[in-house]
């Protein structure tokens, strides 16, 4: 597998989806506190969280997902997939990640009196801990939860599902203009046609659907672009996009997922072209520190709104929050970054 160009435009795109990530759930976390309290605050606390016709969030995830299906096929230059190499490199970049953030946010949370796991629970369902996925079946009903979740949401064992079917996505979009359209459009509308008959174990969160065509977009748009940066044209095709899809928002919901995800990667991905040129020591730290951002960011939004939030909504200063919020997701994330690093790189001698 040849090594290849960094793109520094991907760094500018994955702090951009990770900010909008953290202020949408800042956002909710205070909304939902603020009616708690009765205390009547404006219903974006923070910042909009709407964004082109969807949940800020929904976009957020939507342009990761493409992200995540850009990298991958961008990285995996050879036609033909190492599928091992590929597993091992997956778990290498997730897991070590992962457990880091679940240990570091367990104390956390046990030293500060919140509890974030539900139980009584079953010393059996921390296998869906262990494989990451505790967070997106804590959205299925009995027997998948309540469990072991603490961190990494839906969106992780979401990602881990397409990370499955990424071998068959690189070689359907490698061998024929079909296979590329089936992975973008046709496998999710039948997904889709079948969970709308009532099979909702297929997709219940209703997330994977649009995740599955904005991740095999992503992968799609990586063979066409290689390592040439997004255009003009591509950047107004994007723009035309978004603007349409602020409009049909309301009659389409997540479904227009994928449109948005692509949208901001061509926009955005424009922008950032042109701002990043070369390595900003900021912004590729920045970018690695996406990941365990994440991870924590969560926590910290519960710490400090659950431990400070009576003061805080008498005195309304959500800017204080959000800062404290942030410095907090900041300071873990860097924590599981250093620990996760350490983990990566003892496992990777391990594993070979």
């Amino acid at each position: 597998m040849s090594k290849r160009a960094h793109l520094y435009y991907i760094d500018g795109l994955r702090v951009l989806g990770t900010i909008a990530v953290f202020v949408y759930h800042l956002n909710d976390q205070l909304i939902t506190l603020n009616e708690n309290y009765g205390v009547p605050l404006s219903p974006a606390a923070i910042l909009p969280t709407k964004a082109f016709g969807i949940g800020l969030g929904q976009a957020a995830v939507a342009l990761f997902f493409v992200i995540s299906g850009f990298v991958l096929m961008y990285t995996t230059s050879d036609s033909r997939l190492d599928v091992s190499r590929y597993a091992k490199r997956r778990i290498l970049d997730i897991f070590p990640f992962f457990y880091s953030a679940y240990i570091v946010a367990f104390f956390i949370v046990a030293l500060a009196g919140i509890r974030l796991i539900q139980g009584p629970l079953s010393a059996w369902k921390l296998i869906f801990t262990i494989f990451g996925l505790d967070g997106y079946l804590s959205c299925y009903p009995s027997p998948f939860s309540p469990n072991w979740y603490l961190v990494g949401e839906w969106y992780l064992g979401c990602l881990i599902l397409l990370y499955c079917f990424f071998p068959f996505i690189h070689k359907l979009q490698r061998e024929s203009k079909l296979g590329a359209f089936l992975t973008v459009v046709g496998v999710p509308a039948i997904i889709l046609f079948v969970t709308s008959m009532g099979a909702t174990y297929i997709d219940y969160t209703g997330y994977f659907v649009p995740g599955l065509s904005c991740f095999a977009a992503g992968s799609f748009i990586a063979l066409k672009l290689g390592e040439k940066k997004p255009d003009a044209k591509f950047a107004a095709v994007s723009l035309l996009a978004l603007i349409a899809c602020s409009f049909l928002g309301s009659y389409f919901g997540k479904l227009l997922m994928p449109i948005v995800g692509i949208g901001c990667f061509g926009l955005f991905g424009w922008f950032f072209s042109k701002l990043f040129n070369k390595e900003v020591t900021a912004l590729s730290f920045a970018s690695r520190i996406s990941f365990p951002f994440y991870l924590m960011h969560h926590v910290a939004i519960y710490v400090v709104t659950l431990l400070a939030m009576p003061s805080v909504v008498s005195l309304r200063s959500e800017a204080f929050v959000f800062v404290c919020a942030l410095s907090l997701s900041f300071a873990w994330g860097a924590v599981v970054l250093w620990i996760g690093s350490w983990l990566k790189s003892f496992a990777k001698k391990r594993m070979g």
